[in-house]
């Protein structure tokens, strides 16, 4: 019972981590994409 309680528990809180962790992961590599689009660009008006 207590250990069936604690598989649920867990797996619940599995779920719940990564959906966040892939949440947040979307969101930091949006933004590192544009900071690096950025970069890019303002490397190549640099340059020219």
């Amino acid at each position: 019972m207590y250990c069936m309680w604690w598989e649920r528990g867990f797996r619940f809180f599995h779920s719940f981590f990564l959906s966040y962790f892939l949440q947040d992961f979307l969101i930091q590599k949006k933004n590192y994409e544009r900071l690096f689009k950025e970069d890019i660009y303002v490397t190549f008006l640099s340059i020219f």
